[in-house]
């Protein structure tokens, strides 16, 4: 059996996202919710000074979780809100300050700087508990500049610690995954936040396996917690 060698593909994008939920938990008794629209309009786009988005993230209250490597080094950035979008552009974007990073677990926190009204937007909820084996997802992105699309797959491992970075613990899910995917929110069957999508791993011929990294559902919740401190 020919061995898998992978290398990683950091996923930085071109549009915004949509989302809906499936799957969930077999302890979990709770009815399903159509999440749909809440995770749609929660759903942002990280812009460059042209408009074209490179990248995902979500509110969780009045926060943007992402991935770290979609903010740099940068202090501030803009950010295209749903209702903003025409299906064409952002009519404006929104000034975001860079509250948290965390450059080894490959998470960003965001906090407005400037005033939103209550209904500029949406928020997800943080899931109640990590995500499991099996556990069906949804996530939201936009692949190859395919504004507000939607993949779903399974937790094909709820943790991991070993590379691609020797230090990240993060989830692997079976949802394919391209360039434009990066920061967008991984949801559970209620629309809930198990985390955000770092990275993918593709065979060194380039051939994609459908093995997507996401940051994980405790990192999120540590950092999420310190900085609403």
């Amino acid at each position: 059996m020919t061995s898998l060698s992978a290398k990683v593909s950091r996923l930085v994008i071109s549009a915004l996202a949509l989302a809906y939920s499936c799957g969930g938990g077999i302890a979990d008794t709770r009815a399903p919710a159509d999440g749909t629209v809440d995770a749609l309009d929660a759903t942002v786009a990280i812009v460059n000074a042209e408009g074209y988005s490179f990248c995902a993230g979500v509110f969780v209250g009045h926060y943007v979780v992402t991935a770290q490597h979609c903010v740099g080094n940068n202090a501030t950035v803009q950010v295209g809100l749903y209702r903003d979008w025409n299906h064409k552009n952002w009519t404006r974007s929104v000034k975001f300050s860079v509250a948290h990073v965390d450059d080894v677990q490959d998470l960003a926190i965001l906090s407005p700087a400037e005033v939103l009204s209550d209904d500029s937007h949406s928020s997800v909820h943080l899931a109640e508990a990590p995500p499991f084996y099996g556990q069906q997802v949804v996530v939201i992105g936009h692949p190859l500049g395919l504004v507000y699309s939607i993949v779903d797959g399974v937790v094909s491992s709820p943790e991991r610690d070993m590379g691609p970075f020797d230090e990240m613990v993060w989830f692997q899910i079976s949802a394919p995954v391209s360039p434009g995917n990066s920061g967008g929110p991984v949801l559970n069957r209620w629309g809930e936040l198990l985390g955000v999508v770092s990275f993918r791993l593709i065979s060194r011929q380039g051939s994609e396996a459908h093995l997507g990294g996401a940051v994980h559902w405790l990192t999120i919740r540590s950092a999420l917690g310190s900085v609403v401190e």
